[in-house]
């Protein structure tokens, strides 16, 4: 198409796209994506991350941000790649309607048990959920009440996940994918995983941010701009990606795999607290830059508890991604859990 809408948004040709290789140490990662078109950020240069990466270079990581300093030593990571495309509808008319921005991070995790590995299943699972806990326990926003004698100050998440935790086939490589959704800003992220040896994986992380008029809150965006365009174009960039384990990495990942119970793979279910409390969340911030047409300016925008909880409901719903897999047994993990698990690893 040659122009798009705000309902089906125009991104940018893939037919432009062009080789990335990365060389990590002996393994190798290589992908296609088109050069950046960067709408609005104040990032003044894409792409610029080596081309040769080295594990054992401990200066070009970083440590997790997070208030434990014990475990900021154990949870690393370093960016190996970054890129920005923006989305538009008509000219004049829409304009701007949104970006997809994608990272790969490589993580290092150097405080797993002995003889665990991430190259196991569950291990990997575990971590990549960890971080995700980590990053979303620290994202809270300052809750709101409609009752003017309620004055406690409400800490409410921001976002709810992992959501759709699959396995993906691409490439002759498994990759570990879910989501995450906001729940106050309209920016949703679709992260995926892979062991690259016994301490080192690879995350990479789009993230779709929508903009529209109108509609300035995660549910209420839904019925502006559509996420398919977004989301094809992220599936054909990872349907480009290939990785390849050194010798020794995949000499050991068939040992490590052969120790998992019934060859089943893990998964991980939100309790129903954190499902209700996402319900709320949103339904309370619906009408976050939001006006319902013919209602007065003062009277209450937010969207029925009915839509909004019909919405969560539907997120919650498995959607197989093309190649994907779904989890065959629980890891039976919930937040609280994952909390322990950062707050008293040493």
């Amino acid at each position: 198409m040659i122009f798009g809408t705000q309902k089906n948004p125009k991104g940018p040709s893939f037919g432009k796209s062009r080789t990335i290789n990365k060389n990590i140490s002996g393994h190798s990662l290589k992908f296609s994506a088109p050069p950046s078109k960067d709408p609005f950020s104040n990032i003044e240069s894409w792409e610029d991350e080596p081309d040769d990466i080295d594990l054992l270079d401990k200066n070009s990581y970083k440590p997790t941000e997070i208030s434990d300093s014990d475990i900021n030593k154990h949870l690393l990571w370093s960016r190996i790649y970054s890129n920005i495309w923006e989305f538009r509808g008509l000219p004049i008319i829409d304009g701007y309607c949104g970006s997809l921005t994608m990272l790969i991070n490589l993580h290092e995790v150097d405080d797993l048990p002995v003889n665990e590995s991430l190259l196991k299943d569950e291990i990997l699972t575990k971590e990549a959920i960890r971080i995700l806990q980590i990053s979303n326990a620290r994202d809270f926003n300052t809750g709101i009440s409609y009752d003017p004698f309620d004055l406690t100050e409400h800490q409410w998440p921001s976002h709810i996940g992992p959501l759709n935790l699959q396995w993906v086939t691409l490439n002759n490589n498994e990759w570990l994918y879910f989501e995450n959704q906001p729940l106050v800003e309209n920016k949703n992220q679709y992260l995926w995983h892979i062991a690259i040896d016994e301490k080192h994986y690879l995350r990479c992380i789009f993230s779709i941010k929508r903009s529209a008029m109108n509609a300035g809150n995660p549910f209420r965006i839904e019925n502006h701009v559509s996420k398919d365009n977004f989301l094809d174009f992220m599936y054909k960039i990872m349907e480009t990606m290939e990785v390849n384990l050194s010798a020794e990495s995949a000499s050991r990942k068939p040992t490590a795999q052969s120790h998992q119970a019934g060859n089943k793979r893990p998964h991980y279910k939100l309790t129903p607290d954190q499902i209700e409390e996402a319900k709320h969340v949103m339904y309370m911030w619906s009408a976050k830059g939001f006006t319902e047409n013919g209602k007065d300016e003062n009277s209450d925008h937010r969207a029925s508890p009915e839509d909004v909880s019909a919405f969560i409901e539907n997120y919650l719903q498995p959607r197989l991604l093309p190649g994907g897999h779904p989890p065959s047994n629980s890891l039976n993990l919930d937040y609280n859990e994952c909390k322990q698990k950062t707050s008293t690893t040493a």
